[in-house]
């Protein structure tokens, strides 16, 4: 049977693995385990992201937790570290953050803290596991004036943006900063801070409706793409049917390496070359060819070629991704933040380090 707990608590489809009466069962497990050493009524600060399935979620773990007898606070929307912050600053028993980070919107997620801010250690979560799977033994329900109850706070994201302040020394004035806030639930905390700190901020995802969270947020740049920019913004290339190849070095005589035209549409796709006096004959013959970035050196010799020209200094650098990035997010081309993973040209396989004489 998998474990109910994976690294960041318990995670799942919304109303469908990751249920309201699961959400209210590890309520009632949790608050017991986390408080069951305590002699007063126990108080659980309880916090969201901004899924369509939060307010749902937090409502049946906040009913769960008290029917054991413990009351709850709500602070609603608001990033995952302020619970913790919160959770330690007003010596509450435990907190809870439903979120399930990166995830897609169906999904959600029920992560525990304890009276410090800190995740629950693996036994702990394994003894409300174990609670829930055997129907919840030796809790008592109490009745009357026993059961908990809720208080529902408006004022917790000030309260965390002044922290947060607190926090850091540094004046932000003069500076224009933009800030993607993936409809998540920093969409306000991080915007005003910045905006206290002196920083004149240009927001965008800003606007989470319940459905939006980390959509149309992950444009991504691809690395020989990237180093092309300065080529192309420098004195090279002239020709106007130049072609431009970018290579990354891999080993020996190995690179990476994609050809290109001066609108960076491909003419050959990355692959992996095994360089030699013929691996750019066919685009040499017919055009100046432009070689750079930190594996194109030490081909220059091997390829040997009267239109083939070497372009120094040209390194990856983030503040190239400017025009690729804006180019992406008006033709609208953006990625999965949940499943997009980076293209690598071959499987990284781990292997044991040689040993030292």
């Amino acid at each position: 049977m998998a474990r109910m707990f994976g690294t960041d608590g318990v995670r799942g489809i919304a109303n469908e693995e990751l249920t309201p009466l699961l959400a209210m069962q590890l309520g009632q497990a949790g608050a017991y385990v986390l408080t069951k050493e305590n002699e007063h009524k126990p108080t659980i600060m309880v916090g969201c992201d901004t899924r369509i399935s939060g307010d749902m979620l937090a409502n049946a773990l906040m009913a769960g937790a008290c029917s054991v007898g413990a009351n709850c606070i709500y602070v609603g929307v608001i990033p995952t570290p302020a619970v913790a912050y919160l959770t330690k600053k007003y010596k509450v028993d435990a907190g809870v953050v439903i979120s399930a980070s990166h995830n897609p919107v169906e999904f959600n997620g029920i992560k525990f803290f304890d009276g410090n801010g800190y995740k629950l250690p693996d036994a702990m979560e394994d003894e409300i596991e174990a609670l829930i799977r055997n129907n919840m033994p030796g809790i008592k329900f109490p009745i009357g004036p026993g059961v908990g109850k809720i208080k529902y706070r408006t004022d917790a994201r000030e309260e965390y943006i002044n922290h947060a302040m607190r926090a850091v020394n540094v004046d932000l004035t003069g500076l224009k900063i933009v800030v993607d806030c993936a409809e998540g639930a920093s969409f306000y905390t991080s915007v005003e801070c910045l905006k206290e700190l002196g920083g004149s901020v240009v927001a965008i995802h800003n606007n989470p409706d319940g459905t939006n969270i980390n959509a149309n947020c992950l444009i991504a740049v691809p690395t020989l793409e990237l180093m092309a920019v300065p080529v192309l913004l420098g004195e090279h290339p002239e020709e106007e049917d130049a072609l431009i190849v970018p290579m990354l070095d891999a080993r020996r005589m190995e690179v990476y390496a994609e050809v290109l035209d001066r609108a960076l549409k491909v003419v050959r796709p990355i692959q992996a070359d095994i360089v030699d006096a013929d691996t750019y004959k066919e685009y040499l013959d017919q055009h100046h060819v432009y070689f750079f970035g930190n594996g194109a050196a030490k081909c220059m010799e091997t390829i040997n070629h009267p239109n083939a020209h070497l372009v120094e200094g040209i390194e990856p650098l983030a503040k190239n991704m400017a025009p690729l990035a804006e180019k992406r997010f008006v033709e609208g081309k953006f990625e999965d933040v949940a499943y997009f993973v980076p293209f690598y040209l071959k499987d990284f396989v781990a292997k044991m380090p040689k040993k030292l004489l």
